[in-house]
């Protein structure tokens, strides 16, 4: 917006002591092709394919000003004579004269009014709206699906819910509601949550945003990026997925992918799909969570693990997980017996001979694992003989 010294300078072009009001900036203009008197526009796509698109800001652009006419000049040309160059934006205003019918613009000084057909223009120091910083910044991650965003500006601004868009996806609008204007710093309340696991883009769009006075819009669209937060997922799990000879006594661990809260209900265990078995749960918040079981898993049985989605959510947003996830495992079957030395049966031992005890797997065994009775009922073992076990591997 202009100084105190160009509402004094406003004042003085009125004459007479006359009330006037601020005279309007000056964004663009057009000018001739390949020189000719400038004229005063509203937008650069008024201009024709006859003339040059002219626009003031961030410039610099040189002028050739004259009581009568104004054209475009260069940094390092001559102006006709009779013109002052000019460059704008610079120091204090510079104030102009635009035809009401033609916007044809000329120079003027305080001493110098303009007629009824024409209006007050001026060229301010002051710069267009920037934007200075966001809410998340660009590039964040990992944002709640809850959030507002925020944008904030240089100075203070006029903007409506035309002069921002979301979109989530990139094409995607979101709706949004806005804080009051003008302001320097506005929020964008989205009608409904963000959707998970997405790129957002925001758009503050040049055009439609314009400094408090009403004369000077943004220079060029702004826009950023964030990431919404995913949903919680499973990562791994012990035992995997369709392992083999789980051990009776095994505890199950469940590795989720960002920290979690899981309630009593999140998990269930099933030996086999249909039996519940009943287990203790390690406590949460945490990324994982391990299942104790009551008492021993039943041997030779597939048990099948279920993580209820909508019991587990993320520790910070409290987003659930999107479906349930079910794993299964098979516990080991009981070790069994594949051959013995001497045969069952079998005749005509040797007195010497030791004892041989095949089975399906490897085993641990004591003097207590086996008697040895001969006849029935009299422990040999402990008298005279060898026994050996083996595995069949």
């Amino acid at each position: 917006m202009f100084s105190a010294l160009a509402a004094a300078l406003a004042l003085a072009v009125a004459g007479g002591g006359r009330a006037a009001t601020e005279p309007t900036q000056i964004e663009y203009m057009c000018s001739p092709i390949p020189t000719g008197q400038m004229r005063y526009v509203k937008s650069l796509s008024s201009c024709t394919a006859q003339e040059k698109k002219v626009a003031v800001y961030p410039g610099p652009q040189y002028l050739c000003v004259s009581a009568t006419t104004v054209t475009l000049g260069s940094a390092g040309g001559v102006c006709p004579s009779g013109s002052q160059k000019t460059k704008v934006p610079g120091g204090p205003p510079t104030f102009y004269c635009a035809n009401k019918a033609t916007g044809k613009l000329r120079g003027h000084n305080p001493g110098l009014a303009c007629t009824s057909g024409e209006n007050s223009m001026a060229i301010g120091p002051d710069v267009p709206p920037t934007v200075t910083s966001t809410s998340p910044a660009d590039g964040t991650q990992n944002v709640l699906l809850n959030s507002t965003v925020s944008v904030t500006f240089d100075q203070s601004v006029q903007a409506t819910t035309s002069s921002f868009k979301i979109e989530c996806p990139s094409g995607t609008p979101k709706s949004y509601t806005l804080s009051s204007s003008p302001a320097t710093t506005f929020t964008l309340t989205p009608s409904s949550n963000l959707p998970l696991n997405t790129t957002c883009k925001v758009t503050v769009v040049a055009a439609n945003v314009v400094d408090a006075d009403g004369d000077l819009h943004m220079v060029s669209d702004y826009s950023f990026s964030f990431h919404t937060i995913a949903a919680p997922q499973v990562t791994s799990t012990s035992p995997a997925n369709g392992a083999t000879g789980v051990a009776t006594q095994a505890t199950i661990t469940i590795n989720f992918s960002q920290s979690v809260n899981a309630t009593g209900s999140a998990f269930k265990l099933e030996c086999p799909t249909g039996t519940p078995k009943s287990f203790s749960q390690s406590a949460t918040p945490a990324s994982s969570v391990t299942l104790t079981p009551s008492s021993p898993l039943p041997v030779s049985t597939v048990c099948t693990v279920t993580v209820v989605a909508s019991q587990v959510t993320d520790a910070s947003s409290g987003t659930p997980m999107l479906a349930n996830y079910v794993f299964s495992f098979t516990i080991d079957a009981a070790p069994t017996v594949t051959s013995t030395s001497p045969a069952n049966g079998a005749t005509g031992v040797a007195t010497t001979s030791g004892v041989t005890v095949n089975f399906s797997e490897q085993v641990a065994a004591s003097t207590s694992s086996f008697k040895l009775e001969c006849p029935s009922g009299i422990a040999w073992i402990h008298l005279r003989g060898s026994l050996t076990v083996r595995s069949h591997l």
